[in-house]
């Protein structure tokens, strides 16, 4: 059995990406070989958990392949891939699309959910964002905003670019400043920190409305999620500081 990952987004205007639950509905299809018709196996369903699942398919080919479909994803609603033998999971964005009539995979199927990136292109580009990865492409930039008085929280928003891309820069405003101690910030790939160095954290000092960090750029896969934790803010019960603006800034791998 292979295992394949499902995960799902709509762009938004912002430049972002709005993770949302879905169905997963998956049958195995084969072509009965006495009429040419295709068969299908008794469909199953399953529901993705935070806008993702890992759903264990049987190998196709030879005249298989497994029919899916998606409800609640814009701009998806059926596939018919094949799926190959391998004991390392694989994105289903990844999976190579069959004839729905033959099963069989053509000459011109293409690998990765291209309406996405479309889609995620044009919503950048009416944010104001490169979008292209033309040569000499310089770096891109992603907001997250966090409304009103801070407090420590894990796993804040996600963002993720439709493309692999390296990150190794972030700022940070509040609104209204911290006192008594800084604002500590974190950043997670997949919950995991870039910041080996704690110590290297982007920090907000006290009485300050900006901070930064630079670190040794982290490669980021297509898709990924990439999210901010508030690890401290400021010890004045009336100035924890408020309305935090984070930009993420990625580069081209």
């Amino acid at each position: 059995m292979t295992d394949v990952f499902f995960e799902f987004a709509n762009p938004t205007a912002a430049g972002q990406l709005d993770y949302i639950d879905t169905k997963i509905t998956c049958a195995l299809c084969h072509v009965e070989d006495r009429r040419g018709t295709v068969v299908s196996t008794k469909p199953f369903t399953v529901e993705t958990y935070e806008a993702m699942a890992t759903i264990k398919l049987s190998p196709t080919g030879g005249g298989q392949a497994w029919h899916v479909t998606v409800e609640g994803a814009e701009g998806v609603q059926e596939r018919w891939v094949n799926v190959p033998d391998s004991t390392a999971a694989i994105n289903f964005w990844d999976l190579k699309d069959v004839d729905r009539y033959s099963l069989e995979v053509g000459p011109d199927t293409v690998p990765k959910w291209e309406l996405v990136n479309a889609k995620a292109d044009e919503a950048l580009a009416q944010a104001g964002r490169a979008v292209t990865l033309a040569q000499g492409a310089t770096a891109w930039r992603s907001d997250m905003s966090f409304p009103g008085p801070l407090e420590p929280k894990v796993g804040l928003m996600g963002i993720a670019w439709p493309w692999p891309v390296k990150i190794g820069r972030l700022t940070a405003t509040v609104g209204g400043v911290p006192l008594g101690a800084p604002i500590i910030l974190d950043v997670n790939v997949g919950g995991s920190t870039v910041f080996t160095d704690q110590t290297a954290r982007p920090k907000i000092a006290s009485g300050n409305m900006t901070g930064s960090a630079t670190w040794e750029p982290v490669e980021v896969p297509a898709f990924a999620r990439i999210t901010v934790d508030i690890d401290q803010v400021g010890s004045d019960p009336d100035s924890p500081g408020n309305d935090l603006v984070v930009s993420v800034f990625a580069e081209p791998t």
